[in-house]
């Protein structure tokens, strides 16, 4: 069941939905919560991309895989009455044998982490798609998995690209706790230890430099079973050797790459 006060009347529904993290759904400034696990599920999926249209065949298999097709087409039709109630016919549409989410009367948070910049994406990244989410059935948790490894590497992508902005701005701080958030979701990136290791000495913490060329190479081996690159082992030798004063080589930094 959904749970929702009605909208007034005539006035069109605002409505957003936050697929990063655990599903989160606002109607008029106020949350919306989908019990079912299923109808989540289902909602996210029409809303990854809003727009597009599904054959409620395909629907049905997603979700209803091992039951035969007339009551699979019968769960998806009790189940798509979940979101129509809380979210309106105007947003879940149903047209003929097609199932979508109507692009327009909705914005969803994975459609604009697509289209943003680094500085625009500084609120992304901080949890998989449909966080805690699993609906038992093969076809939707292998969309799902593939979904999760999409996002996640775009959404370190961009995280590395406000790293790397943030730090030839010379907003150090800034740039160490977006390139910390960054390993948090991408911890081999051997890029952005790199690139904290110079932060942390223009911050003057060659110590704390040093440290994290030591979690860079535990990194390394603990995901990729690799050593770190000649340039980060130089980059760790002229840290030991210069004072806390001299310059950390390399200039500006280059733009940060997400593990593939």
């Amino acid at each position: 069941m959904a749970s929702i006060r009605s909208p007034r009347p005539g006035r069109a529904a605002a409505l957003k939905i936050s697929l990063l993290g655990p599903l989160r759904i606002v109607r008029d400034s106020r949350a919306v919560d989908l019990q079912s696990k299923k109808a989540q599920a289902l909602l996210g999926y029409l809303a990854l991309p809003a727009g597009r249209r599904h054959a409620r065949v395909h629907l049905a298999a997603l979700l209803w895989g091992g039951m035969g097709d007339v009551q699979a087409r019968h769960n998806l039709r009790q189940c798509l009455s979940v979101p129509r109630r809380a979210l309106g016919d105007r947003a879940v549409v149903g047209e003929g044998n097609q199932v979508y989410l109507e692009a327009a009367a909705v914005e969803v948070d994975v459609a604009t982490l697509e289209r943003a910049d680094g500085a625009s994406a500084a609120g992304f990244g901080d949890g998989d798609l449909l966080e805690g989410l699993s609906v038992g059935e093969e076809a939707f948790d292998e969309w799902l998995a593939d979904q999760r490894a999409r996002l996640r590497a775009l959404a370190c992508d961009r995280l590395g690209q406000l790293a790397a902005d943030r730090a030839a701005a010379g907003a150090v701080d800034d740039a160490i706790e977006t390139a910390r958030r960054l390993l948090a979701q991408d911890p081999a990136n051997e890029d952005a230890h790199r690139l904290l290791m110079g932060l942390y000495a223009r911050a003057g913490r060659r110590s704390a430099a040093v440290r994290q060329y030591d979690a860079c190479v535990a990194a390394l081996q603990r995901h990729l079973g690799v050593a770190p690159s000649a340039e980060t082992i130089r980059l760790r030798e002229t840290l030991r050797s210069q004072g806390a004063g001299e310059p950390v080589p390399g200039g500006a930094p280059a733009p940060l790459a997400s593990a593939p």
